[in-house]
Order: structure tokens, then C-alpha cells, then sequence
């Protein structure tokens, strides 16, 4: 990636942030994202420092049949739902870097989260998932 260029590690668009003034900073010991959960703002911060996470998994990813139901999809457990993303959140014990927080993502099938909205990132904040300084 390029300096100066912020990008989400399941390739979706980078089509929305909500950065602390000042952020982000440009330098080579902070390429990786973190929420505080006052506000929800974001701030750079390096990889490798130890932070709880949040997984983020895709409910409409697509099966070999169709089925018709109201009901919203299942998360597995533990995991909670919120209908605007279709998505499923989990936080992540215990605190780990940011690269290992994403292996332990993908053995669930999901990806660190990535967010793309206001009220994404409200729901994120207000289910009190995050703690201070929690990575993304």
C-alpha cells in the first residue's frame, strides 16, 4: 500500500472515515487503524500494538439454494446482528496485533471489520464492543 493510502483488508471501498483531528498521520509506525469509543473517532496506530478487535461476517455471502424468509440471518453464536449492513460483529478476546487479530477473523470466516457508514460505526461504538483503542 502506499503511503497515505487507507484501504480496508476485505478490499471494500475506504468510502467513509471518521478520523480525530489531526489523523491521519502518515508515518511508517502507524499504518493500522483503531476506534476510540468516545465518539467513535478513529486514530492511526501501529500494528503490532496488542488491542481487542472486531470481526465482521458476511450473512449474504452466497449459498447453493435460495430460500424466502422474513427473519433476519443467523449469526453464529456470539456474534450480533445489525439488519442496515446485513452483517454479523464480534469482539475479539484477548488483546493481540493487528495480524493475528485478522488470522483469528478469517478462521471464522469473517475479516476485521470495515466500516462505511455513520450508523455503522454508531452501532459498533453503542454495542460497547470497543474499548479504548480497539482495532479495526
Amino acid at each position: 500500500m502506499k503511503a497515505g493510502t487507507w484501504s480496508w483488508i476485505d478490499k471494500s471501498s475506504f468510502d467513509f472515515n471518521n478520523w480525530v483531528n489531526g489523523e491521519p498521520r502518515n508515518s511508517s509506525d502507524s499504518n493500522c487503524g483503531a476506534a476510540l469509543i468516545r465518539g467513535g473517532k478513529w486514530i492511526t496506530d501501529n500494528c503490532n500494538k496488542l488491542k481487542q478487535f472486531v470481526c465482521e461476517y458476511n450473512t449474504s455471502i452466497s449459498s447453493t439454494s435460495v430460500e424466502v424468509k422474513s427473519d433476519p440471518p443467523k449469526c453464529p453464536e456470539s456474534w450480533v446482528y445489525y439488519n442496515t449492513t446485513g452483517f454479523c460483529y464480534k469482539l475479539i478476546r484477548p488483546n493481540t496485533t493487528w495480524h493475528i487479530a485478522e488470522a483469528l477473523c478469517v478462521k471464522e470466516n469473517a475479516h476485521l471489520a470495515s466500516i462505511h457508514s455513520y450508523s455503522e460505526n454508531l452501532f459498533i461504538t453503542c454495542k460497547r464492543f470497543l474499548q479504548p483503542y480497539t482495532t479495526l
